[in-house]
């Protein structure tokens, strides 16, 4: 396959669409960003006389509510999740969605 070939369209799978190229980039963008404030900031206590010890407490102080909220979030996400047995329809089984579907 060439690159002509590959920039078609068709060669493309369905989900390189705009959205997908966007959501791509915000997400590449924002990793980045948050990756980046980290090492930032172990520059600026590092510039600003600590040392390494210091620089971990930061990065620690950092990491340890993203941790702290993962696990709650991640034990409390199943709970909060739909059931899969349609129990959360709105509507009654057999029931008309509408007056004009009589």
């Amino acid at each position: 396959m060439t690159a002509a070939d590959l920039a078609s369209p068709s060669a493309r799978p369905s989900r390189a669409g705009r959205n997908y190229r966007l959501l791509t980039a915000a997400a590449i963008i924002t990793g980045l960003g948050t990756n980046g404030a980290l090492i930032a900031a172990a520059f600026a206590v590092l510039g600003s006389g600590g040392d390494g010890g210091d620089a971990g407490l930061v990065a620690a102080a950092r990491t340890a509510p993203l941790v702290l909220f993962l696990l709650i979030g991640g034990g409390r996400g199943p709970a909060a999740a739909p059931s899969r047995d349609g129990g959360g329809q709105h509507h009654c089984e057999g029931a008309p969605m509408s007056a004009d579907a009589e």
